[in-house]
């Protein structure tokens, strides 16, 4: 995932799931942190839109990004420890999300850890 037009479309796959929302500290694509906590507890957006009026989407080559994303997987799944690991598979290091539940066992094997977080939230309940 290395090409601004891949960040993009993975940004726009994760504001597409049931389980996304923007929460405190996601980056968009502009370089905008998007959501900043106000003392009565609402959260303002701060992010600039695109001159069609949507919102950038979230840029997962940040770190802040990718951690936000994490939270919304173990939201989603209702599991606080779920985590992004690097791990090898047939040879090759890739990113792996596993979800482990009472009646769920499912890992998603990505190159990127945003690739895998992506694909976790998309298959969220």
């Amino acid at each position: 995932m290395s090409t601004r037009e891949e960040l993009e479309a993975l940004g726009r796959r994760a504001v597409a799931c049931k389980g996304w929302r923007w929460i405190e500290g996601t980056i968009d694509t502009n370089g905008d942190v998007v959501a900043v906590a106000l003392d009565n507890g609402y959260v303002e957006m701060a992010s600039v839109a695109q001159p069609d009026g949507e919102r950038y989407p979230p840029d997962f080559s940040m770190a802040a990004s990718r951690g936000c994303l994490l939270e919304l997987v173990r939201q989603a799944y209702g599991d606080p420890y779920i985590e992004a690991q690097p791990a090898v598979a047939e040879g090759l290091w890739l990113w792996r999300v596993s979800i482990r539940g009472d009646s769920r066992r499912d890992d998603f094997w990505y190159p990127s850890e945003a690739e895998a977080l992506v694909a976790a939230l998309e298959a969220a309940p």
